[in-house]
C-alpha cells in the first residue's frame, strides 16, 4: 500500500522523444535544473553581498517571500485536483485516442507467447497523459508546500552556530532543490494549461 503514495511520480517514466524539438526529459528535468542552479547562485550571491547591509533577512526561507510562496502552494493543489476531475469526466473524441504526431509512450509489463515476462512501450491516450501530468503536479505542489514550511521553521530557529561557508553550502542545496521543483511546477503547469485550454479541442 505504501508504494501507491508515490504512483503520481509515474509521470516521469513517460517517454516522449520528438525529433527536432525539446524532448520530454529535457523539458522535465534538464531545463528546470539549469534554471534552478542559476537562480540559486544569484540568491546565495545576494545574501553574501548584501546580507550585512540590511536589517532584513535576504534568505528567502527566513523572509516574507516564503510566506507568499507558502500561500501560493497552499491553494494551487485545488486547481490541479479540479483539473483531474475535469479530465476524468470530459467527453471529447480526442481524449481517448493516442496523441497526434509521435505520441508519448508508457512501459507496460506483459507476457510473450512463451510465457516470459517482457516490457513494451504503448502509446498514451491524451486522457491518461493529462491525468498523469496533473496527478504529478498535485504531488509536487504538496511536497513543495511542506518543504517550504520545514525550511521556514529550520531557518527561523537559528539554534545551530555554523561557519559562513557551511551555511552558504546548505542554503545553496536547499535553494537548488526548492527552485528545481518550483520551476518544474511552473513549466508543467503551462504545458497542462495549453493542453486543457487549446490542444484538447483540436482534432
Amino acid at each position: 500500500m505504501f508504494e501507491l503514495i508515490f504512483k503520481p511520480l509515474n509521470y516521469l517514466s513517460i517517454k516522449w522523444e520528438v525529433e527536432g524539438s525539446t524532448s520530454k526529459k529535457t523539458f522535465d528535468t534538464t531545463i528546470p535544473l539549469i534554471i534552478s542552479i542559476v537562480l540559486s547562485v544569484l540568491l546565495v550571491g545576494m545574501e553574501y553581498l548584501f546580507g550585512s547591509e540590511t536589517d532584513k533577512s535576504v534568505n528567502i526561507f527566513a523572509s516574507e517571500i516564503s510566506g507568499l510562496l507558502a500561500g501560493f502552494l497552499q491553494t494551487i493543489p485545488g486547481f490541479y485536483i479540479a483539473a483531474l476531475a475535469a479530465i476524468a469526466t470530459l467527453t471529447s473524441p480526442t481524449m481517448d485516442r493516442p496523441m497526434d504526431g509521435i505520441p508519448p509512450t508508457k512501459k507496460v509489463h506483459t507476457i510473450d507467447m512463451d510465457g516470459n515476462p517482457i516490457d513494451k512501450d504503448e502509446p498514451l491516450e491524451r486522457r491518461e497523459f493529462l491525468a498523469r501530468l496533473f496527478s504529478y503536479l498535485s504531488f509536487i505542489s504538496l511536497v513543495l508546500y511542506f518543504f517550504i514550511l520545514i525550511l521556514q521553521y529550520m531557518y527561523q530557529l537559528k539554534i545551530f552556530a555554523v561557519g559562513q561557508g557551511f551555511y552558504s553550502a546548505i542554503y545553496f542545496l536547499c535553494l537548488v532543490a526548492f527552485n528545481f521543483l518550483l520551476v518544474q511546477l511552473m513549466l508543467l503547469t503551462f504545458l497542462g494549461l495549453y493542453y486543457l485550454g487549446q490542444r484538447i479541442h483540436e482534432n
